[in-house]
């Protein structure tokens, strides 16, 4: 519990979002996963990582399974692991909150326009 006296929830009109982002120390992003969000894109997942900031998202949404296993400072939350939060709570407590280059680089990796425009063009080659 004591955690949770650094932990503020709050919610801001959207174009005051990137102000308070840019305050935070650690994002958070869980979504309930399901079939059709295994084929979503996690395009909050890569404004987390252009932004530097260490992660904890939830596995299974589009790619972030792969992405969160290139860097220790991702963590990925799985809802049906009986023992996510001691493991999150571990992560949290060995965590360096800092800004990260190598987070922002991941993110220009997977979110850039051109690793973008590569995707939907191997998707639109596989559909021919």
């Amino acid at each position: 519990k004591k955690i949770l006296q650094y932990v503020t929830v709050k919610k801001v009109p959207l174009n005051e979002v990137p102000y308070y982002l840019s305050a935070a120390d650690i994002a958070l992003g869980i979504i309930n996963s399901s079939l059709s969000m295994e084929a979503a894109s996690a395009i909050k997942l890569g404004e987390y990582l252009l932004m530097g900031l260490p992660i904890i998202f939830s596995s299974g949404i589009g790619n972030s399974s792969i992405i969160g296993k290139e860097s220790s400072k991702i963590f990925m939350f799985d809802q049906n692991d009986s023992d996510n939060f001691s493991s999150t709570t571990q992560f949290l407590l060995n965590l360096e909150i800092e800004r990260s280059d190598e987070l922002r680089k991941l993110g220009f990796k997977y979110y850039s326009l051109d690793s973008s425009f590569a995707s939907y063009r191997k998707a639109i080659d596989y559909i021919k």
